[in-house]
């Protein structure tokens, strides 16, 4: 084997482990990126109940409409005090790039004092896991995330 053979040899080696080492190091990347976004779905469902029961427990307490407002074009939800633009717990919850609201754009308003809703509804997202759907019950305002 003369020199020349070598150094092609060497060239090809290197060819292969240079490969071999980018798949290696580029598998965890793709597994990162799906674990980034179940991680963003679940802390959006937390943040969803959280503000749900925010709006609906000052209604009872404080005597005041509040009212939840879904926006499906925009991937946004409103929360606020009915009548109080200015209110500190009035905010806007953004959807995850990655998901999406399939449910038309809506109300849903609490009733003072006793937290209820008038009509029963449900908001449904779509997610990478599929569809997850949070059920609001007539008279109790209770929501179920399932």
């Amino acid at each position: 084997m003369n020199w020349r053979d070598e150094a092609g040899v060497t060239f090809i080696e290197s060819i292969m482990v240079l490969s071999i080492v980018s798949f290696i190091i580029g598998l965890p990347a793709v597994q990162l990126n799906h674990i980034r976004k179940q991680s963003e779905t679940q802390l959006f469902f937390d943040s969803l109940s959280a503000s749900i029961t925010l709006i609906q427990n000052y209604a009872v307490l404080n005597n005041e409409w509040t009212s939840m407002e879904y926006r499906p074009s925009r991937g946004t939800i409103h929360f606020r005090v009915v009548g109080n633009s200015s209110h500190p717990i009035n905010h806007v919850l953004t959807v995850p790039e990655h998901m999406k609201i399939l449910s038309t754009a809506n109300e849903i308003r609490y009733v003072r004092r006793s937290g209820t809703i008038s009509n029963p509804h449900t908001l449904a997202f779509q997610t990478i896991n599929g569809k997850v759907e949070c059920v609001f019950q007539i008279g109790s305002g209770r929501f179920d995330i399932r």
